[in-house]
C-alpha cells in the first residue's frame, strides 16, 4: 500500500468540476478520503495538498473551507511539503484573513498581500521557514 492511490483519489475530486453538484461531491470526497489517509502511516507528497486544496475550494460553506484549508496546510507546512503549486493553491482557497494570519505572522506581517502571479508566489516561497520547504517536490513512482 502506497499513497498513490490516494493521490489519485483527490486528483479526480480536484477535477471534479463539470457542475455544482460534481463539485461538491468532489469536496466532500476530497475530505473523506484526506481524513482516512490521515489514519495511514503513509507519507504524504506535495500534489496531495495541492489536489486536496483544489477539490475543497468548491465548499459551500465558508468557513468549513476554511477550517479544512487552515488545517491541511499547517499540516503540509509540518510536513515540509510546500512548494510553488501548493502555495497557489493555499492562496487560492484561504481567505484573506487566514493567508494573513498564517503567512503573515511567520513574515511579521499582518498585512501580508495574497500574491498575484507566479513570480510573486516563488518570491514568497522564498522567504518561507526552510522546515516548511525541506521534503517538497518530492517525486512519487506516480510523479507526484
Amino acid at each position: 500500500e502506497d499513497s498513490s492511490s490516494y493521490g489519485h483519489v483527490l486528483r479526480a475530486c480536484a477535477f471534479s468540476n463539470i457542475n455544482d453538484r460534481s463539485k461538491k461531491l468532489g469536496s466532500e470526497i476530497a475530505i473523506r478520503t484526506w481524513t482516512e489517509f490521515e489514519n495511514t502511516d503513509l507519507e504524504s507528497t506535495s500534489y496531495m495538498y495541492v489536489f486536496f486544496l483544489q477539490a475543497i475550494q468548491h465548499l459551500d460553506d465558508p468557513n468549513r473551507r476554511n477550517q479544512q484549508v487552515e488545517v491541511a496546510f499547517l499540516k503540509c507546512c509540518q510536513d515540509g511539503r510546500v512548494n510553488s503549486h501548493v502555495l497557489h493553491e493555499f492562496t487560492k482557497s484561504a481567505s484573506k484573513s487566514l493567508f494573513q494570519s498564517v503567512v503573515g505572522k511567520v513574515l511579521n506581517n499582518n498585512n501580508a498581500p495574497l500574491p498575484k502571479d507566479a513570480a510573486s508566489i516563488t518570491q514568497l516561497l522564498q522567504t518561507l521557514p526552510h522546515e516548511w520547504t525541506r521534503n517538497a517536490n518530492i517525486k512519487t513512482g506516480w510523479g507526484w
